[in-house]
């Protein structure tokens, strides 16, 4: 008989990835956040954001990063591809 890998519970049937590089302490961090909420990962970046847009609509969100030259530019179609045939 062969293993089915099954997707976890709750998690929906309409997600995409989201390919983004941070730094390896962030990543650590980010990790450890998760292990000790007992959240998923997907679910720690949702409610980030659903706290972030919170902010942002009270006129909190002075602590959000804001476009400058020194941030790094997002990933360009060819590199995600590129970053999904390596994974």
């Amino acid at each position: 008989m062969a293993n089915t890998i099954r997707r976890p519970r709750g998690t929906g049937t309409h997600r995409v990835a989201l390919y983004v590089e941070v730094d390896p302490e962030i990543k650590e961090a980010f990790g450890e956040l998760a292990a000790q909420t007992g959240a998923s990962k997907w679910a720690l970046i949702q409610a980030m954001i659903t706290q972030a847009q919170n902010d942002l609509a009270a006129g909190r969100g002075d602590w959000l990063p804001r476009p400058a030259s020194d941030q790094d530019p997002l990933l360009t179609d060819q590199e995600v591809k590129r970053l999904k045939k390596s994974a």
